[in-house]
């Protein structure tokens, strides 16, 4: 066979796929080591964010400080001004290097020990265009 007929024949016997799911955006706030949270005074009683069944988290906030890895290199945060309580002893919002950073807190909550757990969204601006990522909220001594 030859000619259109033999084209349409052959495109029609092509396998059909579904478009590809867009990928969702990187997310900009990379994993920290124990370490470099310890190093960066965020660490204790306070809030630790990190994607869904992650370990590490990528935003580690206690008292009126807070880190972030970007870029390979971790970044303290400061309360921005007018932030709200998020927990006791720590904000909501927070900025330094440039960037801001919203923690959205989501409903229901569980608690595993002394720790409450929730959904929770951060709003990261200033490292690209600014992008929201749901994630854990962790929530303790």
């Amino acid at each position: 066979m030859t000619g259109p007929f033999a084209l349409a024949a052959a495109l029609a016997a092509m396998p059909v796929h579904a478009a590809a799911e867009p990928r969702p955006p990187a997310v900009p706030l990379q994993p920290m080591t124990p370490d470099e949270v310890l190093e960066a005074g965020a660490a204790g009683a306070g809030c630790s964010w990190a994607l869904p069944g992650e370990r590490r988290s990528r935003l580690a906030m206690a008292d009126n400080r807070a880190a972030v890895r970007v870029g390979g290199r971790v970044v303290q945060l400061r309360p921005l001004p007018g932030a709200a309580e998020l927990a006791p002893f720590t904000f909501d919002a927070w900025t330094g290097g440039g960037m801001t950073v919203r923690v959205r807190q989501g409903r229901p909550a569980r608690t595993r020990g002394s720790a409450v757990i929730r959904p929770a969204t951060v709003d990261v601006r200033g490292t690209t265009r600014p992008r929201s990522y749901a994630g854990e909220l962790t929530c303790g001594s």
